[in-house]
């Protein structure tokens, strides 16, 4: 039968009570598996072990992932006067960890999302687009947002989506980054606060629908941010 929630908080603050610095310190920590032993896992207290940058065990068939983790899960849950049974998490990467096992089927990241076509999402990075450019435009200044097929040699058929301003526009130099996480470009637009991911998240939407990004932008002149995604096929 399930644990309730409270038994369970009430176990851990029964081992937090019980613990000392260093087993403190070792539940923190995650050392790569080529770096610790399972022995060493129980004398350091480790709380979790990392299969990184494609480590695997043996000749990384199933067996061999199993009895590697059964043998690290084995030593943290022997109890003593110096070591408390707290069983350990394993890290793998979603695709390089779970990619090491032979045979294995692996979804490439975000997959799901891509195919879903997500319509909330398309709304989200409108929206952060009409953000950005009530941001940068003048009292007085105009918005518009349009819809365009794409190219029809595309090898599936796309959709743009772009809100153009009259705003202060971006220089030259500073347009190739404009859709980094955390860029904010000169002082002027600096201004208008923000954090530099609203384009960012705009650029990963479209992405991970299959799409692409785009602005058009001259200082004083204005700019046109658009992102693609694909057409709605219906049988």
């Amino acid at each position: 039968m399930a644990r309730r929630a409270s038994d369970i908080e009430e176990r851990v603050r029964e081992l937090l009570a019980r613990m000392t610095l260093d087993q403190k310190i070792g539940q923190m920590t995650q050392p790569e598996r080529m770096h610790v032993s399972p022995d060493e896992v129980k004398r350091y207290h480790i709380g979790s072990v990392l299969s990184g940058a494609g480590s695997c065990p043996g000749e990384n068939r199933p067996a061999d992932w199993v009895a590697m983790t059964d043998a690290y899960r084995a030593a943290s849950m022997e109890e003593d006067e110096d070591h408390l049974a707290i069983p350990i998490l394993y890290g793998v990467d979603a695709v390089h960890g779970n990619a090491n096992v032979l045979g294995a089927t692996v979804f490439p990241h975000n997959i799901g999302l891509g195919a879903a076509g997500d319509p909330e999402l398309v709304e989200r990075a409108v929206l952060n687009l009409l953000h950005n450019a009530v941001k940068f435009t003048d009292e007085g200044g105009a918005i518009e947002v349009l819809c365009e097929f794409g190219d029809a040699a595309d090898p599936a058929p796309m959709v743009w989506i772009r809100v153009r301003d009259t705003g202060i526009g971006i220089e030259p130099a500073e347009q190739s980054r404009i859709f980094q996480r955390f860029y904010r470009v000169d002082r002027a637009r600096q201004s208008g606060g923000g954090t530099g991911l609203g384009l960012a998240v705009v650029r990963h939407i479209a992405e991970v629908h299959g799409g692409a990004v785009s602005l058009e932008s001259a200082p004083g002149r204005g700019s046109t941010f658009g992102f693609s995604v694909p057409l709605a096929q219906h049988a």
